[in-house]
């Protein structure tokens, strides 16, 4: 799986980079479904908005986005809501297989 970290308005440290690189190890169990994960990061204002979108084999890409003061509560939370996006995606096509 390929892992994209981008920058907007905002100086991509090693940390950050790693950061978000450790979090998307958490889609693992998505893994023979996604190609590649692409991190947005942008400084809007006080806050910063994070961006992730995940391609997948055979369904349009999942955009999940999460606003906060933190850079890295903002990472957290887009990757909560793309987790919950994959999830619900899975359990989808798994019943569909089953019925």
């Amino acid at each position: 799986m390929q892992i994209n970290v981008s920058g907007r308005h905002v100086e991509l440290t090693t940390p950050i980079e790693e950061y978000c690189h450790s979090r998307a190890d958490h889609l693992e169990k998505f893994r023979g479904h996604l190609q590649s994960v692409t991190f947005v990061l942008d400084k809007v204002h006080d806050d910063f908005e994070v961006e992730v979108m995940a391609d997948v084999e055979h369904h349009s890409a999942f955009v999940a986005r999460g606003t906060d003061h933190d850079l890295y509560a903002g990472i957290d939370s887009a990757i909560d809501k793309l987790v919950r996006q994959l999830h619900d995606w899975k359990e989808k096509i798994s019943d569909h297989k089953t019925h």
